[in-house]
């Protein structure tokens, strides 16, 4: 196996599916911890991973999870070992640390972590230490991105990776910069020289794609690889062990060969701009829902009656204002949306489901046990088939809340290409 991943939330799961995809590689990704350990050698594939919901919880709720996880995990002998988290790394030290991560690698041997949350395509870069990231079409210091530091759970104040990380870990992190990546020599004495300064976790400076080759190469090196990072990281590491990107191995998407349903939770601005734009299409079928008082089984009924009539339809929470800070209205969010799905199962080709969280819940709560790569919809956005849910697959597309343009719903129906205007 080549890589071993655990997501530190679906959608970000889903990210390193796509790069392996769009490298021709074989991925797939179990959606619970049961369900991985109870997966037997021919279950996996060269890409494998577990989507978990840890980037919400707090270390010590992580810790055991994780740690049965990567025993599991080893047995297969993965080159690479890798922590997914967010491009924009949003986190903290009580609520998505990467502390369990970090300390878990260490105590299998791991002399190095590298810190890689640049992703170049999709915009975010990591220069000097300092992380940036794209909003709408403009690049920001991360700590001024208009998303993040608005962030309702873990708002970013510092665009300092080590310092940001550092009040994790609980120790200094260290940095290789764009000024080490001359050569491979150049960056083995970078690595020399955190290491001499007793720097475990280093953040890794990547502006283009040319620099994550070159970490890659220097990383892969290594058996096995430890990493902290993105699908950036994902592409760089494959990358040096040979995987290239080639449009030849992209299976195109095609339309959906009946209704979609689509389920969103999100609260960004992006997601909905994404709302919106389906409104006033005749096709389309939109159909707001007020978790704090609506009934889901009222907004069901609904949606059945629109897709037997042919039509898309789209189900929203408005944002549902309050629910990153309210945990019962944040429960009500994804138990609603996944009544929808349960209720309208057969009645729709393809299943979008919008946010982070509430792609891991939903899918959750509908028992799914596995997603395995389709199709490239483009650079940012993968088609799956999901099991568990009913008696047969079902095509899904799990939408991270700053993904994709203004008209990424209808593209994902029609299955075109979704250009990617932030996240994941």
């Amino acid at each position: 196996m080549d890589v071993f991943f655990v997501a530190d939330d679906f959608t970000g799961g889903v990210d390193v599916l796509l790069q392996a995809a769009r490298c021709g590689e074989s991925a797939t990704m179990f959606l619970s911890e049961e369900a991985f350990l109870a997966a037997g050698p021919g279950d996996l594939r060269n890409c494998t991973g577990v989507a978990t919901t840890f980037r919400r919880r707090t270390p010590e709720a992580v810790h055991d999870s994780l740690r049965r996880i990567l025993d599991h995990a080893v047995t297969a002998q993965p080159r690479v070992l890798q922590y997914k988290i967010c491009s924009t790394a949003d986190s903290s030290p009580v609520r998505g640390s990467v502390r369990p991560a970090f300390e878990q690698f260490l105590e299998r041997g791991a002399q190095r972590v590298a810190l890689w949350a640049a992703q170049p395509g999709l915009r975010r870069y990591t220069t000097f230490g300092h992380h940036f990231a794209n909003d709408r079409g403009t690049v920001y210091r991360l700590d001024r991105q208009p998303t993040m530091a608005n962030h309702p759970s873990t708002p970013m104040h510092e665009s300092d990776l080590r310092l940001h990380f550092a009040e994790q870990i609980g120790e200094d992190v260290g940095s290789v910069t764009i000024e080490d990546l001359r050569d491979q020599e150049s960056l083995g004495a970078a690595w020399a020289r955190e290491a001499a300064a007793g720097r475990r976790l280093v953040a890794l400076d990547v502006v283009r794609e040319d620099d994550a080759t070159t970490h890659g190469t220097f990383l892969a090196g290594e058996a096995p690889a430890y990493v902290i990072g993105s699908g950036g990281a994902t592409l760089g590491l494959g990358a040096g062990m040979g995987w290239r990107e080639d449009p030849a191995h992209q299976v195109p998407t095609e339309a959906a060969s009946g209704p979609v349903l689509v389920v969103a939770g999100s609260c960004s601005k992006l997601t909905a701009a994404q709302i919106a734009h389906v409104a006033n299409r005749p096709e389309w079928t939109l159909l707001p829902w007020e978790p704090a008082s609506g009934s889901a089984a009222a907004v069901a009924e609904q949606a059945g009656v629109s897709l037997a009539a042919g039509q898309h339809v789209l189900v929203h929470s408005g944002g549902a204002t309050g629910a990153a800070t309210d945990p019962e209205l944040g429960a009500r969010v994804p138990e609603g949306l996944a009544h929808v799905v349960r209720t309208t199962l057969g009645s729709f080709s393809r299943l979008v489901v919008a946010g982070g969280d509430t792609s891991g819940d939903v899918l959750t709560l509908l028992g799914a046990t596995h997603l395995t790569t389709v199709a490239v919809l483009d650079r940012d956005t993968c088609l799956c088939v999901v099991n568990g849910i009913g008696e047969e697959t079902l095509e899904v597309v799990l939408k991270g809340g700053q993904i994709g343009g203004v008209d990424f719903f209808v593209r994902a129906a029609r299955g075109e290409g979704v250009t990617s205007d932030g996240d994941r």
